[in-house]
């Protein structure tokens, strides 16, 4: 990617294989990757807990327009994305669907902070930590 050439699926799947074993010796963890497709999404939980209770796997998707994309992508000084493949990272998105219940859309461009506020809400992790206090 640095070089500016897109992954392929070939590239992605045995490190997307990998972030799942780690994911299954820590339960809890916050992993942060770009999960384009139905596929990864599926191979990063796989043989996981269903839900985001007892190390689950949940998907954030912050779906936010190209221009935006674009502006955040370029403020990444020394990133290994160059902001050239962002089309092709656009082409590769698979908007997750119904079936994908395990999955937080967040539209809109946010602050970071309200954007960790629209997760804990739908995650309901307030709630949780506060039941186990």
């Amino acid at each position: 990617m640095r070089s500016g050439i897109p992954l392929t699926d070939e590239d992605r799947i045995p490190w997307l294989q990998v972030i799942n074993v780690f994911a299954r010796s820590n339960p809890g963890c916050v992993i942060a990757c770009s999960a384009l497709k139905k596929l990864y999404r599926s191979v990063l939980s796989e043989n996981l807990p269903e839900g985001n209770t007892g190390g689950g796997a949940m998907f954030v998707l912050l779906n936010l327009k190209r221009e935006v994309l674009q502006k955040r992508v370029e403020s990444r000084p020394g990133h290994f994305m160059p902001s050239i493949l962002l089309d092709s990272q656009l082409a590769t998105l698979e908007m997750p669907g119904s079936e994908e219940p395990n999955v937080i859309i967040i539209d809109e461009d946010h602050s970071e902070n309200h954007v960790v506020d629209l997760i804990i809400a739908q995650l309901n992790l307030e709630k949780q930590a506060s039941n186990k206090n």
